[in-house]
């Protein structure tokens, strides 16, 4: 069956004879981050497995990877490994099948700032990107989000180690460290207060970012599967539930509705990225 015809199965609700459906195989596998069981995304994907009525469970790989690793694996049959969850980039759609239903809501694309403790008030003034050209942003070597910073012309100073940038920050290397909206509230406890930091309480960036499932160029029954399952807990209101269960308290704490927010372009963002479905994305 190709992936339209088994979209449209889906959407009429009916069961799939092939052997993923009938639960062959033993479980799904997914690629181990961390403490998984914690994880908004490995719950998300339980339940869109569930919504769509097969009988699957889901396991997480026998060993710990980074993502990267992971994206390998994908590819490799026998592997172990049957979906991961990651920012999506051109490189990762090209390579690997992409869901294209964002599981974050696209949230980590909403971004606070951390500050020195009593130097909020030097964004008060701020109300645009030009006005944010003044301040030097704090951020990973490596991260998406450092090239999109630098795309929008702001003054960028990467550190290699995630730890360090809060020191970067509290030692004035940098005058503030954007965090996604879902990460505040830990790394705040964590990092953000033993070093002196506060945070900006008046501000947003906003640029469109996509964390998807994935699954190999092989299996797109299985990406037809969870889409089917993801779009059966929007159209019921289950994923926005779930979404507040594990990060309700991070959106009160980031007060969204009370933020000016300023718009940056995203030239990381893959074309297909689906902007155009207003129900896929967080709304301020």
């Amino acid at each position: 069956m190709s992936l339209l015809s088994r979209r449209h199965a889906l959407s009429l609700g009916l069961a799939s004879a092939t052997p993923l459906a009938r639960g062959a195989g033993g479980p799904l596998r997914f690629a181990r981050y961390g403490d998984w069981n914690l994880d908004f995304s490995y719950h998300l994907l339980k339940a869109a497995l569930h919504a769509t009525g097969e009988p699957l469970t889901l396991a997480p790989s026998d060993q710990r990877m980074n993502q990267s690793r992971a994206a390998v694996e994908l590819k490799r049959p026998g592997s172990g490994v049957d979906v991961m969850w990651t920012m999506s980039t051109p490189q990762r759609e090209r390579e690997l099948l992409p869901i294209r239903i964002p599981i974050y809501r696209g949230l980590f694309g909403w971004r606070v700032l951390m500050v020195r403790a009593g130097e909020a008030q030097r964004f008060a003034q701020v109300r645009s990107l030009d006005d944010l050209k003044a301040f030097r942003f704090v951020q990973g070597h490596d991260w998406p989000d450092s090239d999109i910073l630098a795309a929008n012309g702001l003054n960028v100073v990467r550190g290699t180690n995630f730890e360090g940038l809060f020191g970067m920050l509290a030692k004035g290397r940098g005058d503030a460290l954007p965090r996604s909206v879902l990460e505040v509230p830990a790394d705040m406890q964590r990092y953000g207060q033993p070093n002196g930091l506060a945070l900006e309480p008046g501000l947003v960036l906003r640029y469109p970012a996509a964390v998807y499932y994935f699954v190999s160029p092989e299996r797109p029954e299985l990406a037809a599967l969870i889409e089917g399952g993801l779009r059966r807990l929007l159209a019921h209101g289950e994923s926005a539930r779930l979404l507040q269960q594990f990060h309700g308290e991070a959106l009160a704490l980031a007060r969204l509705p009370q933020r000016r927010v300023l718009h940056l372009h995203n030239p990381l963002l893959p074309p297909r990225t689906p902007l155009g479905e207003a129900a896929l994305w967080q709304q301020a």
